[in-house]
């Protein structure tokens, strides 16, 4: 090849150093912009990251057991290292302050619940809730109150079971949108709610971990048309299998032991078993009534057992010597399946018939007074009697269910069960209340269901007479809460 000009590598070296010094400043564009970028991205995800980390209520204040001079109160943060609840009687200034910390209590996923529990209150008194939160106020302008411990008061309760939710991707079928019915059931005034079962259904795999189960409590205690509902009186609860474990569980379900320790986390009932007996069953009294509620899935075997037992022998000793103990003129036994319904071929308390038999047998034998039976599970209302020799009829108010699909009862072999009250049936979706009244001797226990937009739908009233034996002496004076 033939020598060059020089002129032609002078030609070719400025090109090049044009290439060169333009490829120079674009990468060095590109890198400024794409380290401005990254600082940005940086800068936005610590802020995210710093934002998402504040303490956060995010349902609650509701309120649990609550008598005439105390109440408990839960609540359910997020990022919380330190949770403080201060209830300011809004009659005389006074303020009572309990501080938890997060240690106290179970986090998962950065939620932690806690129940803050209030003595020395005054009786019908209003509070005003505050919440503070890592010194941060989250909530200010909640108020609570406590009952009256006048006797002959009129007084009621809601009661209701089977709030089921599908997933999301299901919600447009029924009944995921009657979850609205929660706003038409706030509208019902009552004093406390006792829910029957099934308050939640675990989906999936959710009771097959204690994170799983936490998870589901969060996501339901989250939504906004139940929490209304949940926070807008105190609340009493039992549970049934959907939110003990799958389908029809029993006692040999492997998570009961977590299934029961979440329990313990996000229902501020007033105990949990007995010292010596684990289970969510407890007992307690309001005015002339008093409640005792059920565990029937720790200790239940399978029904196709040669002896099946729903509560096993020592909590129904519990409940015996409860009953026994107890001076209410109404004691309301609540419990999952129902109890009386001699047509009911599936989930129900006769076919456990030693225990049955031995439940019915002592209160009959002990002439234990004023006994109605809340029960939920079917899927529909009705109000079932047992008629009993020399003795005074029993009834079991079956009330079911508030979202869940309904069971057309009315169109089955049950259309016309003799046991039935006449009348007394409704099997679309639904809730109800009973409501004590009357004066001191003469007292009066009304069962009403409503529909799904808060219609009246059956009522039925039975008298503190009609739940005596024959030639008993009037009920005593009802008793003030302890």
């Amino acid at each position: 090849m033939g020598l060059q000009p020089c002129g032609y590598f002078q030609h070719q070296a400025s090109i090049l150093d044009i290439f060169l010094t333009l490829s120079h400043y674009l990468c060095k564009t590109i890198s400024l912009l794409f380290m401005k970028s990254l600082v940005s991205i940086l800068f936005l995800s610590l802020s995210i990251s710093t934002l998402a980390k504040n303490p956060k209520l995010l349902a609650g204040p509701m309120q649990g057991h609550t008598t005439h001079n105390s109440t408990a109160v839960w609540i359910l943060v997020q990022h919380t290292q330190l949770a403080i609840v201060t209830v300011k009687d809004v009659n005389t200034g006074s303020i009572l302050t309990i501080e938890k910390l997060a240690s106290e209590s179970k986090t998962i996923n950065g939620k932690t619940p806690f129940t803050f529990q209030f003595y020395g209150l005054q009786p019908e008194h209003v509070y005003k809730v505050s919440i503070i939160l890592d010194s941060q106020v989250v909530s200010a302008d909640r108020v609570i109150k406590t009952f009256s411990n006048e006797p002959g008061r009129n007084w009621s309760f809601s009661v209701g079971s089977c709030a089921f939710i599908p997933p999301h991707g299901l919600r447009w079928i029924q009944p995921g949108i009657e979850e609205r019915t929660f706003k038409y059931m706030t509208a019902i005034p009552s004093d406390f709610m006792v829910w029957t079962g099934d308050y939640l259904y675990f989906l999936g795999k959710d009771h097959k971990s204690y994170k799983g189960m936490f998870n589901k409590y969060v996501e339901t205690r989250t939504r906004k048309k139940m929490e209304a509902f949940v926070e807008s009186r105190p609340q009493y609860a039992i549970w049934d299998d959907h939110e003990f474990g799958p389908n029809n569980a029993c006692g040999d379900f492997s998570g009961k032991n977590d299934a029961l320790d979440v329990w313990t986390k996000f229902w501020p009932s007033p105990a949990y078993g007995t010292d010596s007996l684990k289970g969510i069953f407890y007992s307690f009294k309001h005015l002339d009534g008093e409640f005792f509620m059920t565990d029937g899935r720790f200790y239940r075997t399978e029904p196709d057992e040669k002896t099946p037992l729903m509560f096993g022998d020592k909590q129904m000793k519990w409940l015996e010597n409860k009953l026994l103990a107890s001076t209410a003129t109404f004691k309301f036994i609540a419990i999952g399946s129902q109890v009386l319904n001699k047509m009911n071929k599936k989930d129900c308390f006769q076919h456990f018939k030693s225990e049955e038999e031995e439940l019915l047998k002592f209160i009959a034998d002990n002439k234990i007074t004023g006994v109605i039976f809340l029960t939920g599970d079917m899927h529909y209302s009705e109000i079932i009697k047992l008629d009993r020799p020399g003795a005074y009829p029993l009834y079991d108010f079956t009330c079911s269910g508030i979202t869940s699909f309904p069971f057309k009862v009315t169109r089955s072999e049950q259309k016309n069960n003799p046991q039935r009250v006449p009348g007394m049936v409704y099997d679309s979706q639904n809730n109800g209340r009973i409501s004590i009244s009357g004066p001191v001797g003469n007292r009066q226990c009304t069962m009403e269901v409503f529909d799904k937009r808060g219609k009246l739908k059956f009522s039925y009233n039975v008298s503190e007479k009609d739940l005596q034996y024959p030639g008993a002496p009037s009920m005593m004076q009802p008793v003030k809460n302890n």
